[in-house]
């Protein structure tokens, strides 16, 4: 009811809506409406009421819950999502979610993590007000082995929807996301639950530095976000929804073609291909060129003339510190 009545006041921005047609309209009390009005205002909601004329909506909060991030996406979209103010990882209450049975297309979005976590558990800068944090569900057709393709398709989804907010980005394998500068825009890590031929659940969560004007030490060495980059203060619903239909499409690309159109898509702005890069991994530390991924979404390094096929690891593009 208080989405229906919130659609109704977003339709007519900057104009009275009657509190009697509300109430005729959704066979409710009066008094009935202005609870529900009440609420939105405790939720942000700017809305002005005038005595016997009704209300106006004057302005929106800028959290990236349902009502907010569904206003930018297209009619079919399929997500199914759920705002958190505080969580201590989105991934692992989506995790949580999955084990009880959550649909597919499930997304939880928080303002704040108190416990995130990157690739290999690390932890992830999470303060409220300047990100965004969003682990989404997918319970997919495809076999386990094809799982990493995730990741790198959604590295894509994400390079997309940040140009077309107008800021320039780059992809570095395996996981993230730079300004052409090679500074941390986004993060991405993926996990899944499978047995041998079965995807069970398979989470996708992302993290996309969006109104930071400043990083701690050594973050400050090393990251960046939309408003260094551009300037601009984007809304945090509509880089939410931005990143989720930019997705879906690659996905629904992904299922119907495979991974070949999302790997040239890859390629065609992955940072370090064709750079000296180093690999390192719990057990080692190799020096080559990175000459591109193979159909597997492994890097293919080459090592003194002869290709290696790296499956995971942490890139250092020269001249970098990250």
């Amino acid at each position: 009811m208080r989405k229906q009545i919130l659609t109704i006041l977003r339709q007519n921005q900057g104009q009275l809506v009657s509190g009697e047609d509300l109430s005729r309209q959704f066979n409710i009390s009066r008094t009935a409406i202005a609870k529900h009005i009440k609420a939105l205002r405790e939720a942000g909601y700017i809305i002005e009421a005038s005595p016997k004329r009704g209300y106006k909506l004057i302005a929106a909060p800028d959290i990236a819950n349902a009502a907010e991030t569904t206003t930018y996406l297209p009619p079919d979209a399929p997500w199914l999502i759920t705002y958190l103010n505080e969580v201590d990882s989105t991934n692992k209450q989506l995790r949580l979610a999955a084990e009880n049975s959550a649909p597919p297309y499930s997304v939880i979005i928080a303002e704040t993590q108190t416990a995130g976590q990157g690739r290999l558990d690390r932890g992830w800068y999470s303060p409220p007000g300047c990100s965004l944090y969003l682990s989404l569900l997918l319970k997919p057709p495809f076999a386990p082995q094809q799982a990493p393709h995730m990741t790198l398709l959604t590295a894509v989804a994400v390079q997309q929807a940040l140009s077309q907010l107008g800021c320039d980005s780059r992809i570095k394998w395996p996981n993230d996301v730079l300004t052409p500068q090679h500074r941390k825009l986004c993060g991405i890590k993926c996990e899944l639950r499978a047995d041998m031929d079965n995807i069970k659940w398979l989470i996708i969560g992302f993290g996309i530095n969006i109104k930071n004007n400043f990083f701690p030490s050594p973050l400050d060495e090393v990251a960046s976000s939309l408003l260094l980059e551009t300037g601009n203060k984007y809304s945090t619903p509509q880089v939410a929804a931005a990143c989720l239909t930019s997705f879906n499409k690659n996905y629904q690309l992904y299922l119907e073609q495979g991974f070949a159109p999302i790997r040239d898509q890859w390629l065609k702005f992955a940072v370090n291909i064709d750079k000296q890069v180093v690999i390192k991994d719990s057990s080692r530390s190799i020096s080559g060129i990175a000459r591109g991924i193979d159909n597997y979404g492994c890097l293919l390094l080459e090592v003194d003339g002869q290709i290696q096929t790296i499956a995971a690891g942490d890139m250092l593009i020269e001249g970098d510190s990250i």
